[in-house]
């Protein structure tokens, strides 16, 4: 028994029918008894189901003992049940039917009871002895020599029949039907030549071709001269040749219709060689034309969600061709001026309808294009990105993209050689949120070949390989990767999807919309005239590759599904030519399981293109696992705990069972997320984290009061109350967070509004409490401890940050971060309980942080001297948007001898002499002592120097044009990325800019920002005073050390990690610091110092040529390196300062001891002193004095290399020494410390040597000066 017929055996077993199966060569011979008198015959190919049954009949008995009416009914009804057994074989095709045949008959018999009655007379008639001749069935009445003499006849005539159907030539139709149903045969190749009565042999694509059973206009099967497959004849009728069934040479030939031709692979190798990737063109409309954008700045986008189309719009050239065709073979359709409709406005309604953001557009030739160009609502919101068509060497796709965002890059990839077939790919930079890292989005636009050319398989497979290819590029590689367009062939093309599957869907593609029909013959006329046949296919996709689990497909639909009214000049005839009598009655489906609806049609409807838009709604989710709040976590108000531990810490451990798990605190959000900050290191600043600090940035700490007793009397809790304008602050903040965490339904804290309290009391079991416990306990309490709650308020405290605290299972709950409320760190020794340690004190005795007093009084006149300077700055802008916020160290809470301001203000028409205009409004304000505008920096820059001012010498305001025009434009500061993008600069110069967002960034990545203050505290002064401070000197500036210290607490926050106490201890602290030292003395420094991943750091390095000898790494786009300046001598001057101070602090058991010796300042120094009288010249002279100076420093370590000269500015505050330069208004001085020399000092040699340095260097100065009354001195100390 062959195996293929297995379960059609067992069919027939179980029916206990008889079914035998005989071998012989290549053929089959089947008989199935259906009843006593009645078989079924069928003789099959070796290759079935693939090829046809050689014969399918039924044979009865001899029915000459029958009457001669019930003769003829047999002999009619064995007749027309052959011809129906054959239906059943053309009609399943490829399929094996043999229990439909066997079914078929019995129902045949069954339907017709005359004929029946007469099958069961014949079945208790004798056995016919002819009928065993003709039969191969054995029965057991048979002697042994009468089955050996039927067997060897019917055995001689089953091999005569053999023989013969074997070299039989099979006719046209039949090998029509074999290359139909035959799998291993490529329809798309295959090509029939036919004969045309008025033109002759003509040929055509099998998917085209229609016989007169499939259309009227049909072609009949006998017209066939000739098949082609693979342009090689494999069927012909005068000559005789088949390949398909056998007469000829087969062997192998299934095997090799797949390999292409010569000339194609020699094509293939040609395309390898060639360059294949061109850069085209962005458009922008600008000056009422479209013109290419300058490339200038790379601008990351904010995008929290996009919405994406592709659409193939069908050109107007193609329409036309396809009604031309359609007339050709009916010149009486109606359709000749069909192509004349402009659709283009329809497709252009949809875009501004829909407001899309990246539209993805195939078959858009020259007239759509250009149609594109000419709308209102593209000119003002889109990029264009598309090939010049009037290029001969660049032969245009016809696919366009238009976006809302500008590209970082347009690129054309070529498909294929042989035809225009290339991709269209945009790369962009995005930000899924303001605070995000830069991500990259790349958009490829394709529009493979079609069944319309020759070999489109071939093809096709070819242009998806080498777009394979392609994204192997480095420029190619991103977040997010779609590929979209016309892939032209449909779900049930095997081997496209097959290879499909293994080029894309194997590599992290996934298809978005899987099921959904974008070409319709049956409800879009404008499909019904370009396609041949009434198929719905799938034939557009998009496909997405992303890197981050957060972008999510929110919405996917099918657009422009409606089709619009027209009046043609001729009636078209849907009846007689086009069977279409529905159209969908809305122009946008969502694609879901629900069915779309249509309406029957009244009069004639044309659909904008004979493909259906499809389009796509993502959004990033927040990167938060929802489902993860725990009470084990908590954002909450912690009370300070010097005043917690005066009479709340008693009240609690009398009354509150939960004194020991958690602090005296107000909780704002309860239960929170388990973990908010797990990516952070993975610069996922997208964060709750991020969005958190952004929340209580915009509010300022405030003074919360509790002034009475109260309680919840059905929860049993006994609080304290703060007063309403507390209340009301603290509601404020929860609203915020609320909105934050998308939670205005109320779904994850059910409290509308917040009821801050500070619980002091609460039962063990609060189910099993006695009545009126809550009441009995707040009367008792207020007896005990009525000195302390007599006290108006009661308690009194300064909230100026949130906690995030979390615990565990065994232990109590600890601070995982701060959140200080507003732009500024509050005061380093503000709520400090112990700061009479040696590390604090010795930072307090040399000014390097300053008492609470001294801190609020420096806030003080820092908003003094920002609300005067702000004033200058209205009415210097008088009605323009500005805003003037503090950056620099003042945001961190430690001590700067300079304010840091940065001015944002609308940009108009007027924007030359800022700096001018202000310091004019400015010169005659008493309280600056010069005002200095500086006009040739990146951004315009203002120093102004202060008469009398406590702790402050200067104040240095940047000022920034944004090119927007919202009202609210100091927002702008908040958002690094809208503010970058909008200054309009080249990208190489955002790097210095950067630098202003960068300590405010800091933030999110501090745990504890006390803990920061103090270690950044003792590192800055420590480096001033080795002579290692200041990036125009070369060395580390005040964003690197910060960044230092900010990586340095979060690797080894473990080992620091402090309860709820706030251990301000100074042993503590000095233990911080000695690990910093000994962190940073074993560092790798080929390895960058940054808080990103490290294999993101390399390629951000790569990317923009920052490597250099020390590498640290902003937080902040662009992620400029901070170190750029720092050569390698430096870095190593550097690294042996580090070393050099663990040393002393692991050495010394008396701290004080060893940070005297660290800061002994070195003796010898050059000192410059510049005096001045015009205040205009200090600009240019300052600027030139700072170029030159490192050019002098490397002469004398040159000549001098066993001194380290090391060149700085001296702070004002700390300069004792006498003015030289004498009868000038205003003198600036800089020094030039000199390190490793003896006991002893310079030696006359050297003395000299130094002083002809010197005064070469003031020569060079004055050589290039063009300042009129200065002069320039130094001296040796």
């Amino acid at each position: 028994m062959d195996f293929k017929f297995q379960n059609e055996i067992d069919y027939f077993k179980s029916k206990n029918i008889s079914c035998k199966i005989e071998q012989s060569n290549k053929f089959q011979n089947i008989e199935i008894q259906i009843r006593n008198s009645l078989v079924l015959r069928v003789i099959l190919q070796e290759d079935y189901p693939l090829s046809w049954p050689v014969s399918v009949k039924i044979h009865s008995w001899d029915t000459k003992s029958l009457k001669s009416n019930r003769q003829e009914a047999i002999l009619e009804f064995i007749k027309q049940t052959n011809l129906d057994l054959n239906s059943i074989i053309d009609s399943n095709q490829g399929k094996c039917v043999l229990i439909k045949l066997f079914e078929k008959i019995l129902n045949c018999i069954e339907e017709n009871q005359f004929v029946k009655e007469c099958f069961e007379i014949l079945d208790s008639r004798p056995k016919n002895q002819k009928f065993q001749e003709r039969s191969i069935l054995k029965t057991d009445s048979d002697s042994d020599s009468e089955k050996s003499k039927v067997e060897k006849k019917t055995s001689k005539k089953v091999q005569k029949e053999q023989v013969e159907l074997k070299h039989k030539f099979k006719g046209s139709e039949f090998i029509f039907q074999r290359i139909k149903w035959d799998d291993k045969i490529d329809k798309n190749q295959v090509v029939i030549g036919y004969l045309d009565r008025f033109l002759g042999v003509k040929d055509i694509k099998f998917n085209d071709f229609k016989g007169v059973h499939d259309d009227r206009d049909g072609v009949p099967l006998h017209r066939i001269r000739y098949f082609k497959i693979n342009d090689k004849i494999v069927w012909d009728r005068e000559q005789k040749l088949d390949l398909i069934t056998g007469v000829g040479d087969i062997s192998g030939f299934f095997d090799k219709i797949n390999i292409k031709p010569e000339v194609e692979i020699e094509q293939e190798k040609n395309f390898e060689n060639q360059v294949n990737i061109i850069d085209g063109p962005i458009l922008e409309f600008n000056s009422n034309e479209w013109s290419p954008t300058e490339n200038t700045i790379k601008k990351p986008s904010f995008l929290c969600g996009f919405k994406l189309l592709t659409y193939n719009i069908m050109s107007k050239s193609n329409f036309s061709r396809s009604i031309k065709s359609r007339v050709s073979l009916n010149k009486n359709c109606g359709l000749e001026n069909l192509d004349k409709i402009d659709r283009m406005p329809y497709i252009v309604s949809l875009i501004e309808k829909n407001n899309l953001d990246f539209i993805l557009l195939q078959e858009c030739e020259l007239y759509e294009e250009e149609k594109l160009k000419e709308n209102k609502f593209i000119q003002k919101n889109y990029f264009i990105s598309s090939l010049e068509r009037e290029n001969e060497l660049q032969k245009h796709s016809n696919c366009v993209i238009l976006s809302k965002l500008k590209p970082l890059f347009f690129k054309s990839v070529l498909l294929s050689d042989n035809s225009n077939k290339s991709a269209q790919i945009c790369k962009f930079e995005i930000r899924t949120n303001s605070l995000s890292k830069i991500e990259h989005l790349l958009l490829i636009n394709m529009h493979l070949s079609s069944n319309k050319v020759n070999n489109p398989l071939q093809k096709r497979e070819t242009q998806m390989r080498n777009l394979k290819s392609y994204l192997n590029l480095d420029d190619l590689k991103s977040d997010f990767t779609f590929i979209c367009g016309d892939f032209n062939f449909s779900d049930s093309n095997t081997k496209e999807n097959e290879i499909l599957k293994e080029l894309f869907m194997d590599f992290g593609f996934v298809d978005m919309v899987p099921n959904c029909f974008t070409f319709d013959p049956s409800s879009n006329f404008s499909s019904t005239i370009t396609s041949s046949h009434d198929e719905k296919r799938r034939l557009d996709r998009i496909l997405l590759k992303s890197n981050n689990s957060n972008l999510s497909l929110s919405k996917s639909l099918l657009v422009n599904t409606q089709p619009f009214k027209v009046t043609p000049s001729e009636p078209i005839l849907l009846d007689d030519y086009l069977k279409i009598g529905f159209c969908l009655d809305k122009n946008e489906f969502e694609i879901n399981e629900n069915e779309m609806t249509s309406v029957e049609r009244e009069g004639f409807y044309l659909n904008p293109s004979d493909h259906y838009g499809l389009e796509c709604h993502f959004k990033f989710e927040k990167n938060l696992d929802q489902s993860k709040l725990v009470h084990k976590s908590a954002l909450a108000v912690i009370i300070p705990k010097d005043l917690s531990d005066e009479f709340i810490q008693p009240i609690r451990e009398l009354y509150d069972p939960q004194v020991n798990r958690w602090p005296p605190h107000m909780n704002i959000l309860y239960p929170f997320y388990e973990n908010i900050d797990l990516d952070l290191s993975k610069d996922e600043q997208g964060t709750v984290i991020s969005d958190l600090f952004y929340c209580f940035m915009k509010h300022g700490n405030f003074d919360c009061e509790f002034t009475h007793l109260d309680l919840f009397e059905k929860n049993n809790v006994v609080f304290l109350q703060p007063c309403k304008k507390s209340e009301n602050k603290l509601r404020l903040i929860y609203k915020d967070l609320k909105k934050l965490f998308e939670d205005e339904s109320h779904s994850k804290w059910n409290r509308p509004e917040l009821s801050p309290h500070l619980t002091i009391a609460q039962p063990v079991d609060k189910r099993k409490a006695r009545k009126n416990w809550a009441r009995d306990t707040l009367k008792e309490i207020e007896d005990k401890f009525r000195n302390y709650l007599n006290q108006k308020p009661i308690l009194k405290f300064n909230i100026d940050c949130l906690y995030w605290i979390t615990r565990t299972d065994s232990t109590p709950f600890q601070i995982r971060q701060a959140f200080p409320l507003g732009l500024r760190y509050p005061s380093i020794l503000k709520k400090c309980l112990n700061t009479q340690g040696n590390l604090i004190n010795f930072l307090i005795s040399k000014k390097a942080i300053l008492s609470e007093d001294d801190d609020l009084s420096l806030v003080k006149n820092s908003n003094l001297i920002k609300n005067l300077i702000l004033n200058h700055v209205k009415n210097s802008f008088d009605g323009d948007s500005t805003n003037l916020i503090h950056i620099g160290s003042y945001q961190l809470g430690v001590k700067s001898n300079d304010l840091d301001l940065c001015l944002i203000k609308s940009k108009n028409s007027n924007t030359e002499n800022l700096t001018e205009k202000l310091k004019n409004q400015m010169i005659y304000d008493d309280k600056f002592h010069l005002i200095r505008p500086i006009n040739d920096a990146i951004v315009p820059i203002i120093e102004i120097e202060l008469k009398e001012s406590d702790f402050l010498s200067g104040v240095d305001v940047q000022i920034y044009e944004i090119d927007t025009n919202v009202d609210k434009i100091e927002s702008y500061y908040y958002d690094n990325l809208n503010f970058m993008t909008n200054l309009n600069l080249p990208y190489v110069k955002l790097f210095a800019l950067s630098a202003i967002f960068e300590n405010q960034n800091l933030k999110k990545y501090v745990q504890y920002y006390k803990d920061f203050q103090i270690v950044l505290s003792f590192v800055k002064y420590w480096a001033k005073c080795r002579g290692i401070y200041g990036k125009a000197f070369g060395y580390l500036g005040g964003i690197s050390w910060s960044l230092m210290v900010v990586v340095f607490l979060r690797r080894n926050f473990s080992l620091f990690v402090h309860e709820l106490e706030l251990d301000m201890s100074s042993e503590r602290l000095e233990k911080i610091l000695f690990e910093f030292f000994k962190f940073y003395s074993e560092w790798n420094w080929n390895r960058a110092v940054s808080i990103l991943d490290i294999e993101y750091v390399g390629e951000i390095l790569e990317k923009n040529e920052q490597k250099s000898p020390m590498m640290i790494l902003q937080t902040v786009y662009p992620y400029h390196n901070t170190t750029k300046g720092v050569g390698e001598k430096n870095k190593k001057l550097i690294v042996k300062e580090i070393k050099r101070c663990y040393e002393i602090l692991k050495s010394s058991n008396d701290y004080e001891l060893a940070c005297d010796c660290l800061f002994d300042e070195p003796t010898n120094k050059i000192e410059f002193q510049i005096g001045f009288n015009n205040s205009n010249d200090s600009n240019h002279l300052f600027t030139l004095f700072k170029a030159k100076i490192l050019g002098l420093v490397t002469s004398l370590e040159k000549t001098l290399p066993k001194i380290n000269f090391r060149p700085m500015i001296e702070f004002n505050d700390s300069d004792n020494s006498e003015n030289f330069t004498e009868n000038f208004n205003f003198t600036k001085k800089y020094l030039i410390y000199m390190y490793g020399l003896d006991k002893n000092g310079l030696n006359s040699l050297d003395n000299n040597f130094i002083n002809e340095c010197c005064s070469g260097f003031i020569s060079s100065i004055r050589n290039l000066s063009h300042a009129n009354e200065y002069d320039i001195k130094f001296r040796i100390q």
